[in-house]
């Protein structure tokens, strides 16, 4: 329907917020994950919804800028040099976390400590955002930079097996998964921790905006490198409460997918 009804989707502000929130990013964490291209359609229509955002925030790149640098990244896999393409992801991943420091008030969350009276909380920690686009911006922030790390582990990972590679550059190499690995560990914590405010209330049940927004960014963490045993069993809890308490299909097949371990 997007695609028919093209730029007039972006020409009204609910029109515009489902486009950047919802189908934007999805399909972008959807392709990234499935290695698939973004539709010519959808890159067409990024910078006309860029164009209708008012007054122009720095902090929406994460929905559009960043989605198409990491897709071209893993363009970069099939035709550049491995080690080129480990610089270039650096280089995106260097320019990300500058990204995030540079966001203001209008955008930061609080930290806050686990109680024993918090209800469905995974970890020590969780996120109070001040609205629902920020904590769009933050889960979409976090994926992106998991992608860009598992591209790194993947090229690190194969790279020591040449027979050509150099003792110091196989050394390098296991540094920069390890190193890799501990940034994805901590980001798949981060977006766990932003459920509770976004999706659960009253402890336990969901809410249906949220949690349509949540399902690509939390199946996303779940197949992740950092993402423990433990981890991928509380997201896919949430997953399957999602498709039973709103009849969303689509949670309930990503749950599925992960409890049959079929990625």
């Amino acid at each position: 329907m997007v695609q028919v009804r093209g730029v007039e989707q972006l020409q009204t502000p609910v029109g515009l917020e489902l486009f950047i929130t919802v189908l934007r990013m999805q399909m972008a964490l959807s392709n990234i994950h499935s290695k698939l291209d973004t539709p010519a359609w959808l890159l067409r229509l990024a910078p006309e919804a860029l164009n209708c955002c008012f007054p122009r925030d720095p902090a929406l790149d994460i929905f559009f800028l960043y989605p198409r640098r990491v897709s071209t990244l893993r363009d970069s896999i099939r035709v550049g040099q491995p080690d080129s393409v480990i610089d270039e992801a650096l280089g995106l991943d260097t320019a990300l976390v500058e990204w995030a420091l540079s966001l203001d008030s209008r955008w930061q969350y609080k930290v806050l400590p686990v109680t024993s009276d918090d209800q469905g909380c995974y970890g020590d920690y969780y996120h109070i955002y001040p609205d629902h686009v920020a904590s769009l911006l933050w889960s979409n922030y976090r994926c992106i930079r998991l992608a860009i790390h598992a591209i790194i582990c993947e090229l690190c990972e194969e790279l020591p097996s040449h027979r050509d590679a150099e003792s110091d550059k196989r050394s390098n190499f296991r540094r920069l998964a390890s190193q890799s690995a501990r940034v994805q560990k901590q980001l798949a914590e981060d977006m766990c921790a932003s459920v509770p405010t976004n999706i659960i209330t009253d402890g336990s049940r969901f809410t249906g905006g949220m949690a349509l927004r949540f399902i690509w960014p939390l199946f996303t963490v779940a197949n992740c490198e950092g993402s423990s045993a433990e981890i991928r069993s509380w997201i896919t809890r949430c997953l399957e409460k999602i498709g039973e308490e709103l009849g969303i299909q689509q949670a309930s097949a990503m749950a599925r997918i992960l409890r049959e371990g079929d990625l």
